[in-house]
């Protein structure tokens, strides 16, 4: 079986834009929704800082979906 790699990763924000009316930025505490079975909060810090981490713990995972909750 192949590894999973970074870029087969897909974040999506379309929830959280439904939500809100924009996309996700600035600081503050951010979780996500991996593969639509569970959540996880991301350490503390930017948007740009989590949605690094989300990536990589849904390659630890072994999961390319990956959803910013609102």
């Amino acid at each position: 079986m192949k590894k999973l790699t970074k870029n087969q990763v897909r974040v999506s924000t379309s929830d959280f834009r439904f939500a809100h009316g924009k996309s996700p930025r600035g600081f503050g505490g951010w979780v996500f929704e991996f593969n639509h079975a569970f959540v996880e909060r991301a350490p503390t810090g930017s948007f740009a800082e989590a949605k690094k981490w989300a990536i990589n713990r849904a390659v630890q995972l072994g999961t390319t979906t990956v959803e910013v909750c609102s």
